[in-house]
């Protein structure tokens, strides 16, 4: 056993050295496949939504069929060298722990082929882009085998913060949905000389930023949780001979429910109408990254947590949605399920930090408890 976790562990350092952002996930992909080389699963699926893997283990005898999904991207944030295995990609590197949730999903799979199941299959995927929202509804839109229909799907996710190793289960909505919105605004440029033959979009989005910013207090006010966060504009180029006629806003709309962000997405889009018009602008508005809210059933959670009693980890209801989304939703309209996570450690970094690193602690726990899970979900 220590032999086998000091090599998962340094296949989790190695995906560490050399992240891949959301959609160019192709040296992670080959790095799977050449660890899992000697693993006997019955299908092995590849190029699924991108550079998605699906692998299917199974029994040959009736029985539950669960799905677990992991996912494999890194993000756009340089590294500092803290640690021996530190990023070796400029700009890119591991800050939301997905080389530590691949290298878990590759041990389960080692697992499987040391231990076989009795009954049932396991449905193992390695999914791409969930830092940008495509990913899995690339997969399951995609070319993901249309004969694969688990009865239960399950994932999870390291919570800074949290003791490790200490389950964290949520009934109902466990991730929140959020998407980003692009306002672009049109209006006539003019010499800076005389400004006033032209139509600025600055002074809209100088008036758009503190009304943005005041709108979830409203929502509040209705009995929706939401939260807008601004993170990019522009307006014009720099010549300072030009009034601009061009502008854009982006932010990132937040709720705590899918009903809730169409309440919020229109919301926003009447108050950008109204400013634009006010100021004689044209505008035009576009979403992207969007993230479904994560739902976790009852049923499912009720298995997480006789697993985890089984092998005596702690838990934890959380009486709050997180904040942060997971597009892991996906699967869970489609499938029952849930995702839960599981303690990073009080000290470790908050997720996204450039000083954050994967607990490889927690590593032989979740490969136990989603081993339970398999095993024991008929």
């Amino acid at each position: 056993m220590e032999n086998y976790l000091k090599k998962l562990i340094g296949f989790r350092h190695k995906l560490h050295r050399h992240p891949e952002l959301s959609g160019n996930e192709k040296a992670t992909a080959s790095a799977i496949l050449h660890y899992l080389a000697d693993t006997t699963p019955a299908e092995k699926y590849t190029q699924i939504g991108g550079y998605g893997i699906v692998l299917v283990f199974d029994s040959g005898n009736p029985g539950p069929v669960t799905l677990i999904r992991s996912d494999m991207d890194a993000l756009p944030i340089d590294e500092p060298p803290l640690v021996p295995y530190h990023s070796l990609q400029a700009g890119i590197s591991h800050k939301c722990g997905h080389d530590g949730h691949t290298a878990i999903l590759a041990g389960l799979a080692e697992r499987l082929t040391q231990a076989p199941l009795k009954k049932g299959k396991a449905i193992l995927v390695f999914q791409p882009a969930e830092e940008t929202g495509t990913g899995a509804q690339a997969m399951l839109q995609g070319n993901f085998p249309a004969h694969l229909s688990p009865d239960i799907v399950f994932a999870f996710h390291n919570i800074p913060g949290k003791e490790k190793h200490r389950i964290i289960l949520r009934d109902g909505f466990f991730a929140s949905a959020s998407r980003g919105i692009v306002i672009h605004l049109s209006g006539k440029t003019a010499h800076a000389a005389e400004p006033e033959k032209g139509i600025n979009p600055a002074f809209a989005i100088a008036e758009m930023i503190p009304a943005l910013s005041q709108l979830p207090e409203k929502m509040k006010s209705q009995g929706y949780a939401a939260k807008i966060t601004l993170i990019h504009l522009k307006v014009g180029e720099i010549a300072f001979g030009t009034s601009p006629g061009e502008g854009v806003l982006m932010a990132t709309l937040r709720t705590r429910s899918d009903e809730a962000m169409t309440q919020l997405c229109t919301a926003t889009e009447m108050l950008v109408k109204a400013i634009a018009a006010k100021h004689l602008l044209t505008l035009s508005i576009n979403y992207t990254e969007i993230f479904p809210a994560t739902t976790s059933h009852p049923q499912a959670n009720s298995k997480v947590e006789k697993a985890a009693k089984s092998l005596s980890l702690p838990i934890e209801k959380n009486n709050d949605t997180f904040d942060w989304s997971e597009d892991f939703g996906h699967f869970t309209k489609r499938w029952p399920g849930c995702m839960f996570g599981i303690g990073a450690g009080t000290e470790q970094a908050n997720l996204h930090n450039n000083t954050y690193d994967f607990p490889d602690e927690i590593i032989p726990t979740a490969i136990a408890l989603f081993e339970k899970l398999i095993k024991n979900s008929g």
